[in-house]
């Protein structure tokens, strides 16, 4: 479960994006039977993720998971599907402590959009949503967006 703490502003990146502060708790619960139904208001995600880590500041390469205690941003490729339809989406979660989060957030921006994406890439300003507005309001041209959805290929 996570509580929306607020926006500190835009990230500066070829790429912009809004950050934004979340509260994360987790709990253990039992995932829903093929046969359940979707209660109103639910809806159900499909992902494959794919992450590394990479510490602040750091001459360690990136790496798969985040060692406890140390300050840093794991970058994200999400392939979702919801409602029928494949979705791409890009994360990047600062953790550590609390001073050095933007720095840590620039770090891996940084390395992971050193090279140019694809003009389709869709990646803009107009598309940057938390999940949470994602679900609620799916991206697509009546949301506002510049790009048109991507179909998704299968992760290797």
């Amino acid at each position: 479960m996570k509580s929306f703490l607020g926006s500190p502003g835009i990230l500066g990146l070829p790429h912009r994006g809004r950050l934004e502060s979340w509260r994360k708790w987790s709990f253990p619960c039992d995932l829903p039977g093929e046969d359940d139904d979707v209660l109103p208001g639910w809806v159900t995600v499909g992902k494959r993720r794919r992450s590394s880590w990479f510490p602040l500041a750091s001459q360690d390469p990136p790496q798969a998971a985040r060692p406890a205690g140390q300050t840093g941003c794991t970058a994200e490729l999400t392939e979702a599907h919801a409602r029928g339809e494949p979705w791409w989406s890009v994360g990047l979660e600062a953790t550590g402590s609390a001073g050095l989060l933007r720095d840590a957030l620039q770090y891996a921006a940084d390395l992971v959009f050193a090279q140019p994406l694809p003009a389709r890439a869709g990646l803009s300003l107009a598309n940057s949503r938390s999940y949470a507005q994602w679900l609620s309001q799916p991206p697509g041209p009546d949301a506002g967006d510049t790009a048109q959805p991507q179909r998704s290929r299968p992760l290797p």
